[in-house]
């Protein structure tokens, strides 16, 4: 989060840990944590609660708060180290991380490695969370509504979860088949729980 305004002095007190102004009078921020409660802990400001919010919102929210002590002032801010889980019928399941706000389906699964020749394009489970109250979605790769759909840009710990069609169903009645699956299901598994645990 940055801060900056015409009067460059006036804006140093909110750039936490910014030893002084740029050429063009800006300041690069540092990251904020946001805490269990949904706030942040901001210069002079205090606690602000930013949690659930979208970049947009967050910024008319401290916006506001500045009107008191600053001019006019310009906020800005980036979302850093935001997760989401791919799971399922992709070439390469686990955890990746993104800072774009408008972070979609389409590039977490190319991250991912595209879909694998037993995905349901028709068929993508999204996983969501919000106020402790989890949700489910369903987006629709085969059809031109899925940039429609509310789960088409991905939120902060989203899991994506590929469904394979049925003809795999059917493949995997055979024992060998059905190992190999359970063992690949199992090491995505593991790859998710050992990055979640390293994950601050």
């Amino acid at each position: 989060i940055t801060v900056s305004t015409f009067d460059s002095t006036a804006a140093k007190v909110f750039n936490k840990n910014i030893p002084g102004p740029s050429l063009d009078g800006s300041f690069t921020g540092q990251g904020y944590l946001v805490g269990e409660d949904g706030n942040i802990e901001f210069p002079v400001l205090g606690k602000i609660k930013l949690k659930g919010l979208t970049r947009e919102a967050a910024k008319d929210t401290i916006r506001n708060k500045l009107l008191t002590y600053l001019l006019d002032p310009v906020v800005e801010v980036r979302f850093l180290n935001l997760h989401i889980s791919v799971m399922g019928e992709v070439k390469k399941p686990g955890i990746y991380t993104f800072s774009d706000e408008k972070f979609t389906i389409l590039e977490a699964l190319t991250i991912a490695g595209d879909l694998t020749d037993f995905a349901d394009r028709a068929n993508i489970l999204i996983i969501r969370e919000h106020e402790k109250i989890r949700e489910f979605g369903k987006v629709d790769l085969s059809s031109s509504r899925a940039f429609d759909s509310q789960y088409f840009y991905l939120s902060q710990n989203d899991v994506i979860y590929v469904k394979p069609l049925k003809e795999k169903a059917k493949l995997l009645q055979d024992p060998v088949s059905r190992a190999l699956a359970i063992s690949g299901v199992v090491a995505s598994l593991a790859t998710i729980i050992i990055t979640l645990t390293r994950t601050p």
